[in-house]
């Protein structure tokens, strides 16, 4: 089963969405809660909520946003952004994250990561922000020089819950998902994989749906993460599961 996760990003206290991780021109939604509470009724199986500010200087900021999420939801919530040392993973899991994700730390300090992903186990994910072929940290504003086989090799030991993969290059344009780095992804990870931007039509979940049958580690495909298409009503929580399930 291919599971919907509904994409809350938080910037400045307000939910948005940003074009190829452009901080400059964020396009803004409304109340994070709100939204929270309105992918929830729609039929979500997942929260993926990011902390923009937070991955930006490397802690957590939009704390209390999360956490009335958290308290006026139901759905399992997946929390990224600013999450760097064992405190921060603490505290978020405490607090009621089902799960959190390492995007940059789990790059600069692989070792950490993985005592983490070892000390809460099933709780801990991977981000993979790709950006031509590189690793992209500190909320996608620089480049590591890390490739995505370079970054798995150097974590591979770690018990991640899943890695979450996002082309940068497609993520908030709604121009379809980047199907040849899910693939090249696939190939290479030993972890479930969450699949993240440019999903913006039925279509689009289609060929997710389609590459999970046909390609040999197609098993590993295990969720896909929506924003900007929900938000505009370019496709409906409903619409992506049929497609996901047919």
């Amino acid at each position: 089963m291919i599971e919907v996760y509904a994409a809350i990003d938080i910037l400045g206290g307000q939910c948005v969405r940003l074009k190829r991780g452009d901080f400059a021109n964020p396009i803004v939604y409304g109340d994070p809660v709100e939204m929270a509470e309105r992918w929830q009724s729609a039929g979500c199986d997942w929260l993926h909520v990011v902390d923009l500010d937070g991955a930006l200087c490397g802690r957590s900021v939009n704390v209390s946003k999360v956490a009335a999420i958290i308290a006026t939801t139901s759905r399992p919530v997946q929390l990224g952004g600013g999450l760097r040392d064992r405190d921060a993973v603490e505290a978020a899991l405490g607090a009621g994250c089902e799960r959190v994700v390492l995007g940059s730390a789990a790059v600069i300090d692989p070792a950490s990561a993985t005592e983490m992903a070892r000390a809460w186990r099933g709780r801990v994910a991977l981000a993979l922000d790709i950006k031509r072929g590189e690793i992209a940290v500190e909320g996608w504003t620089k480049g590591s020089g890390i490739t995505v086989d370079e970054a798995i090799g150097m974590l591979a030991e770690a018990p991640f819950a899943s890695v979450v993969v996002t082309d940068i290059a497609r993520d908030g344009l709604m121009r379809g998902v980047a199907l040849e780095t899910v693939e090249e992804v696939l190939e290479v990870t030993p972890w479930p994989v969450i699949v993240s931007g440019g999903i913006s039509s039925r279509e689009d979940a289609e060929a997710i749906a389609d590459l999970s049958h046909r390609h040999r580690r197609g098993h590993k495909l295990r969720g896909v993460i929506v924003g900007r298409a929900l938000y505009e009503g370019a496709v409906t929580i409903a619409e992506i599961k049929a497609a996901l399930e047919g």
